[in-house]
């Protein structure tokens, strides 16, 4: 095959071939890889694909993880040659690029992208539609006019230059950095920095900066000084002996990769300086290397694995499970995909040393059985041969080998899994029995399960999993915490319809905008609302069930497991009607949707909450009140080590500051943030207090004594350790006179766990 090869100026090469018209822009070439690399291959196993290895080869592209591939065979191996040495050249070339050139480039594809009538110009309106994709909402309407006024826009249409000035503009709107240039103890002085023309750097205003500032030896000649500059100066007639940055240019050289603090000469390893034992140095590493996307239902490809081992990586991980007869690598007690451990292993012994000779560290995360285990020393063995580091470099060593004595060889790091006993350490696996132990929790009223371990006469158990068993019902709620659930809405229909033509107004009213909503007339359903063609349109989101599983869809031929993957789907592919074709854009955020969740209180007292908390007996139980007298602050109180602690939340703006630094939009991102990291110590908000947990927590009669033993002081009472109630999970006959007889599924009452475990 050979195709047409056409070169544009913007930095994107075209192909046209027999299936058509192709462009790949040059900045998003990852890699060049020969050989037949890809799954395009694998579509003429039938014979009709004549090109050997030797022919082929696959460009990787795109600007996502999972890459875009383009699959080329050429008549013979020379030509495939020259296209892997041609391309390879240019790809290098758009990434030496000059920052200029590069953001020139960019805003040219952005431009091109939403421009209908594919001239050298936007509307106003196309202008709007492509804000977001730059990551720039504009405070008002009246704001981007003045924004627009100021770049020389007079006739709605906007040319390359005035949309360039926009993006400068829009870029250094917050140019608070320009008040260090009006400092006497800075190397040179800035006058007024509010108009863009009404200040200039100087030449050697520049150097004195290069130097004494950033620290530049090399802006000592002045002749490099002036062609750094020449870089960054858009108008041509000023690129003289003498330049002048304009306030807009400076700004752009201090935000460039030309101004990086990374010293470039570090990029390249010196070979004399890889000496040191393997401890010494920081390593690129890689962790949950098989995952394409997320961490709960994305795939897993031996794909991954490659791009890492020849983008440099040196350590990657294999998290391995029981497989059907064999071992396999995913993310366990999610819906990512499975892999074959057979099929990473082959795939690492081929792209391990393809970029550097330095060893691969394979971190094992094991949840195999022994079996698997020894089919996995088995096929380590097979496929990687020589390669796997069996032996120890220098038996008579006193530190870590070098990465030098190293090069080629491919690392198993492995840790057992211990529990600390007083002086020595334990090995689980040399435990008499190991399972699951399940202990009841009086507040979630339910069983859970706990690793446990009976080893010499004590059985050790862990506090909680820290990966729970999948319940299915949380990936249909994955909707609840999304910006665009607004739940159910007060007068549904016209409110959506409020917020939504409220958020196009300012936004500038794109096909797509969106927001979900529980129907007003269906428990089971949703409605999505979206804004066409200048109005809300409304579509219902049905519910069904088949074998026990809840889907929902728009239309009866496609199914979703959840709200949430149905909207992702239409957010990536077209929603089609009879009328009409629309993929999902923007989200309409809901207002305040903490006023929907049953933690939140508006008028609850400070007293009152911590009276609320004292019922509930676990820690991480808690709630957020809004601050008596105070419209803008809020309060989350939470049990932590056995007493109810207070943490302030003030909202300034459009967001919610807890303590001084940390920023989340809303109270509902705060509590979810907080569900999976710890707020205080190791406590994790994990019991939400609603009224009907606390109407229930009235009725225990215990609860009071409970926690009446916490708040005196600790020389008053000697510590009480916590009882729980365990079901037995396998049969004990008593052996001895102070032991307890007990059959499989009892309830054990009253079972202390020790402090020393």
């Amino acid at each position: 095959m050979v195709p047409c090869f056409i070169l544009k100026s913007s930095g994107i090469f075209i192909l046209k071939g027999a299936q058509g018209i192709l462009s790949v822009d040059l900045f998003e070439i990852r890699e060049i890889r020969p050989g037949r690399n890809s799954k395009d291959f694998e579509r003429f196993k039938d014979g009709r694909d004549k090109h050997n290895e030797n022919t082929c080869f696959t460009i990787f592209y795109g600007s996502q993880f999972v890459l875009n591939t383009l699959s080329l065979g050429a008549d013979s191996a020379e030509e495939a040659q020259k296209w892997l040495i041609g391309l390879e050249l240019l790809r290098e070339e758009t990434l030496a690029a000059p920052t200029p050139v590069l953001i020139e480039s960019w805003l040219r594809k952005q431009m091109y992208s939403v421009n209908q009538t594919k001239t050298n110009s936007l509307s106003v309106k196309e202008l709007k539609s492509l804000l977001p994709m730059l990551n720039y909402k504009a405070p008002s309407s009246r704001a981007l006019k003045d924004r627009l006024q100021e770049v020389g826009v007079k006739k709605d249409r906007l040319d390359f230059e005035q949309f360039h000035k926009f993006y400068n503009l829009m870029m250094f709107e917050q140019n608070e950095i320009l008040d260090e240039f009006k400092r006497e103890a800075c190397s040179f002085i800035l006058g007024n920095t509010d108009k863009q023309d009404a200040s200039a750097v100087l030449l050697h205003d520049f150097q004195r900066f290069l130097i004494y500032d950033q620290k530049e030896p090399w802006a000592n000649d002045l002749t490099q000084v002036r062609e750094l500059m020449t870089i960054f100066i858009d108008d041509t007639m000023r690129k003289t002996n003498d330049p002048e940055f304009t306030v807009s240019e400076f700004l752009s050289f201090l935000f460039s990769k030309e101004n990086s603090v990374w010293d470039e000469k570090f990029s390249e390893i010196n070979n004399l300086d890889m000496n040191n034992p393997l401890s010494h140095y920081w390593i690129s590493s890689s962790h949950n290397t098989y995952l394409t996307g997320d961490q709960i239902r994305s795939e897993s490809s031996t794909e991954a694995y490659v791009r890492c081992l020849r983008l440099g990586c040196r350590c990657v991980e294999l998290d391995c499970w029981e497989g059907p007869g064999e071992p396999i690598i995913y993310h366990g007690w999610t819906r990512t995909t499975k892999i074959k451990f057979e099929d990473v292993v082959k795939a690492i012994n081929e792209h391990a040393f393809v970029t550097t000779d330095f060893p691969v560290i394979l971190s094992i995360e094991e949840h195999c059985p022994i079996e698997q285990q020894r089919q996995m020393a088995r096929i380590f063995k097979e496929v990687f041969g020589d390669k796997l580091l069996s032996e120890p470099v220098e038996h008579m060593a006193e530190q870590l080998p070098s990465p030098t004595q190293l090069k080629g060889k491919i690392i198993l790091k492995h840790k057992k899994l211990n529990v600390e006993g007083g002086v020595t350490t334990r090995d689980f696996r040399r435990g008499q029995k190991q399972g699951d132990l399940e202990i009841w929790d009086p507040v979630d009223q339910r069983w859970n399960r706990h690793y446990c371990v009976i080893s010499d006469d004590k059985l050790y158990y862990a506090e909680e999993y820290e990966e729970e068993e999948e319940d299915p019902r949380k990936y249909q709620e994955l909707h609840c915490v999304e910006p665009w659930f607004h739940g159910r809405m007060k007068e549904g229909r016209l409110m959506a319809e409020q917020l939504i033509h409220d958020y196009c107004a300012e936004t500038g009213g794109q096909d797509g905008t969106f927001l979900v909503r529980q129907s007003d007339r269906y428990v089971h359903d949703f409605t999505l609302s979206f804004w066409r063609s200048g109005r809300v349109q409304h579509c219902r989101i049905r519910s069904g069930s088949e074998g026990g599983h809840t889907y929902f869809f728009l239309t009866s031929n496609l199914h979703f497991p959840s709200v949430f993957s149905l909207i992702q789907h239409y957010r990536e592919n077209p929603l089609r009607c009879q009328d009409f074709e629309l993929r999902l854009t923007e989200a309409v955020p809901s207002p305040d949707p903490h006023l929907q969740e049953r933690w939140f209180y508006s008028n609850l007292s400070r007293g009152q909450a911590e009276d609320y908390l004292l019922r509930i007996p676990r820690d991480g139980a808690f709630l957020i009140r809004q601050r008596e007298g105070e419209l803008d602050s809020y309060a989350i109180t939470f049990r932590g080590d056995g007493k109810v602690k207070h943490c302030r939340i003030q909202k300034e703006g459009n967001v919610y500051l807890l303590g001084t630094t940390t920023e989340f939009e809303s109270l509902v991102e705060l509590v979810n943030y907080f569900k999976k990291k710890p707020l205080y110590r190791k406590i994790k908000l994990r019991y939400p207090v609603t009224p009907e947990l606390v109407e229930r927590f009235s009725t225990n009669e215990n609860c009071s004594s409970i926690y009446m033993e916490t708040y005196v002081k600790p020389n008053e009472i000697e510590p009480s350790l916590p009882q729980n109630t365990v079901r037995a999970l396998y049969s004990y006959q008593a052996k001895r006179p102070d032991e307890l007889s007990f059959t499989k599924g009892a309830l054990i009452h009253n079972v202390s766990k020790e402090i020393d475990g």
